[in-house]
């Protein structure tokens, strides 16, 4: 039996701890659902699957739904650019950055777009993805969605993952508070066209999307589906005068602290670890770089708030 436009053969990708376990039950219904319309869904459980495995377990399938949040389409994010067939999130982690670059109104307005889409009544969109090689590991690529971040932003996904994952969505807020106290500008460097900064900074990302950590607004110009990459820099300078400017900086409006650019690649120095997608890439010097329209989504933006 074959669906509209061939999306009969559709994997279901989860992980059963993610957002208090409604990554496991949003995922045996969509399951269901999909069953019971004549489909052929397979569950990919990562806890199960490692993910070096991820690409042949996905190989053969016509289309992907993703139950979960941003570090597990981090994961499948190789996979999904070598294989090229279309993606669907369905929310179910603590960040859900990338689900809200799709500007989806809810989960509900979201499993009703990707059952569309799957019956061959929806349409396909296609993302910019950031393709990152480190210095110490060139032969070694890297796949990001989201965002790239080195400064402070970095200390806080760090402080993040490390606390339990039954927080959700609030892990950041408390991770924020934690690493307060510690706060100290790094020195970094970017090079790109039109665009230089060396110096010390408190933060310090380059983005694909939106919103980072949950929801924060910091690129609120950014596109997915330009070519480029926003830069967002809050330079160093005493602590007492940046912090006053906490609202601007977690909106994305302009303050006499910030640096922003736009372009395709660039050239960072910088000696400590940086973060992509919430997710560990590595550490020291890196040249990252815009991979046009290489990325296959499922439109979800029915119902736009």
């Amino acid at each position: 039996m074959n669906t509209p436009r061939g999306y009969h053969r559709v994997s279901i990708v989860f992980h059963p701890a993610s957002g208090h376990g409604r990554g496991l039950s949003r995922a045996r219904a969509l399951h269901a659902t999909l069953q019971d319309a004549g489909r052929n869904p397979q569950l990919v459980d990562t806890s199960q699957v490692p993910r070096s495995e991820l690409p042949s377990r996905l190989r053969g399938s016509d289309a992907v739904v993703i139950v979960g949040g941003d570090g597990l389409v981090h994961s499948c994010l190789p996979a999904l650019i070598d294989l090229g067939i279309p993606m669907g999130i369905l929310p179910a982690g603590s960040g859900n950055d990338a689900w809200r670059m799709g500007r989806a109104s809810s989960v509900r307005s979201t499993r009703e777009a990707i059952l569309g889409f799957l019956a061959g009544h929806g349409r396909i969109r296609t993302s910019d993805v950031l393709e990152v090689s480190f210095a110490n590991e060139p032969q070694r690529t890297r796949f990001v969605l989201g965002a790239v971040s080195c400064g402070f932003e970095a200390q806080v996904n760090e402080a993040a993952n490390a606390l339990p994952r039954w927080l959700g969505a609030t892990r950041y807020g408390l991770a924020l508070l934690l690493c307060l106290p510690r706060i100290k500008p790094r020195q970094l460097s970017i090079s790109a066209d039109g665009f230089s900064f060396h110096g010390g900074v408190y933060l310090a990302s380059l983005a694909n999307i939106r919103t980072l950590g949950g929801g924060i607004s910091l690129f609120p110009a950014a596109r997915d589906d330009d070519g480029r990459m926003d830069a967002m820099i809050v330079t160093a300078a005493p602590l007492y005068r940046v912090l006053p400017r906490i609202v601007q900086i977690l909106t994305g409006r302009e303050h006499r602290y910030r640096r922003a650019g736009v372009f395709s690649t660039a050239r960072v120095e910088f000696a400590g670890t940086s973060y992509g997608d919430g997710e560990q890439l590595g550490t020291g010097d890196f040249r990252v770089t815009v991979r046009p329209g290489c990325l296959s989504l499922m439109d979800v933006s029915a119902g736009i708030r």
